[in-house]
């Protein structure tokens, strides 16, 4: 097709000549601006008129949906990092448990060695007290005292293993774990309760002897039969620690603690 103005062949449909810029008459009028924009003005005489840029599109329904689930995958992404990071920095209590345990395990083992090595002290001085080595209260109460010191320092080390075990039952999720300190601690508390009771002995032994020495008393059945009360009420106390060792140690090779 030929422009009616300046006689130019153009593109056939053309609405303006591409050489002098006029409107070709008869041609089809430019489509109308969508709504929301500004149609673009006419191109004057000689300039090539500027593309109609579309308005922006209304979301599909499908589009929001979309979007939707990448919103959620990303806060459930968000979600797992927060956990992992949780995990690795906070720790978990069953590590914690172990912790504790293998603390608390070693400290009840000194404690052990400490009641064992006063109990050979407590046999040694009987054995001294037989061969009447030991000729005065005054030499009975200076063994007697290190054997007390001794007991002293084994109730504050059970002590300190019972709060280590205390620990592992302030945690969450670690029933097993509890379960196995709530029987160390009740060993602990049976083990202070028979050193309690062998210093109690020591005492009364050694006020027998100055009473011996010093006249008042000659009645060596009375001592022995308070002795012979002692002695039982420590094998009732040595039953229990026992029963308690027992159980704990089983749980632990049971459930692999």
């Amino acid at each position: 097709m030929f422009c009616t103005e300046c006689g130019k062949e153009i593109p056939d449909g053309s609405v303006f000549c591409t050489e002098c810029g006029a409107q070709i008459s008869g041609a089809a009028p430019p489509p109308a601006a969508p709504p929301g924009t500004t149609p673009p003005p006419a191109a004057p005489p000689g300039t090539t008129p500027p593309p109609v840029v579309p308005g922006p599109k209304p979301k599909s329904k499908k589009t929001m949906i979309g979007i939707i689930i990448g919103v959620v995958a990303l806060l459930v992404v968000v979600a797992v990092v927060l956990v992992l990071v949780l995990v690795v920095f906070k720790g978990d209590d069953t590590a914690k448990a172990k912790d504790y345990m293998k603390k608390a395990d070693g400290m009840l083992k000194a404690v052990e060695k400490k009641g064992s090595d006063i109990s050979d002290s407590l046999s040694a001085l009987g054995d001294e007290m037989s061969a009447g080595t030991i000729a005065s209260s005054q030499d009975y109460n200076a063994k007697a005292g290190t054997i007390k010191s001794d007991i002293s320092s084994a109730e504050s080390d059970a002590e300190d293993a019972k709060r280590e075990y205390e620990k592992i039952k302030g945690l969450k999720g670690v029933e097993d774990y509890k379960k196995y300190a709530s029987l160390r601690i009740e060993e602990i508390d049976a083990g202070v309760e028979l050193l309690k009771a062998e210093e109690e002995l020591i005492d009364f032994t050694g006020e027998f002897l100055s009473s011996v020495e010093a006249g008042t008393t000659t009645d060596f059945t009375e001592y022995m039969n308070k002795a012979e009360e002692y002695t039982s009420n420590m094998m009732e106390i040595g039953k229990k620690l026992e029963s308690a060792s027992e159980e704990a140690n089983n749980l632990k090779e049971d459930k692999n603690l």
